[in-house]
């Protein structure tokens, strides 16, 4: 009986862990994502050198050849990006239509906000 006692506290400890774990796990990753998110583009390229670095194990002069590399990756795709920002826009302001027809009249309010939100972040970078 005392055992079962034992094997009972250590896996309730155990699952505990995990759980814990699990949860500061995913409000570290949701820390990091907002991070990036709201920098914007700085962060996201500094976060693929790190990955490229880690990943490959690059030197130190590696990285100081790549990183132009990046920088030049990403001022393309910026350069496409507000090429083709006209036709993405269209494209969210259409389905944007769609879901109002869906929505409630403060639902339609909020989404106004939150897309007006995410609209101004894009013309700011």
């Amino acid at each position: 009986m005392k055992n079962m006692k034992v094997i009972a506290g250590c896996l309730i400890i155990f699952l505990s862990g995990i759980l814990a774990g699990a949860v500061i796990g995913g409000m570290i990753m949701k820390h990091k994502m907002e991070s990036i998110f709201h920098e914007g583009p700085p962060a996201f390229k500094r976060l693929i050198l790190k990955k490229l670095s880690g990943e490959l194990k690059l030197t130190k002069a590696q990285q100081e050849a790549i990183e132009p590399i990046v920088e030049k990756a990403h001022a393309d795709l910026k350069q496409l990006r507000h090429r083709h920002q006209p036709e993405a826009e269209k494209i969210i302001e259409a389905a944007i239509s769609d879901m109002k027809q869906k929505l409630t009249e403060g639902q339609r309010k909020e989404l106004d906000l939150f897309y007006g939100g995410v609209k101004k972040r894009w013309h700011d970078r």
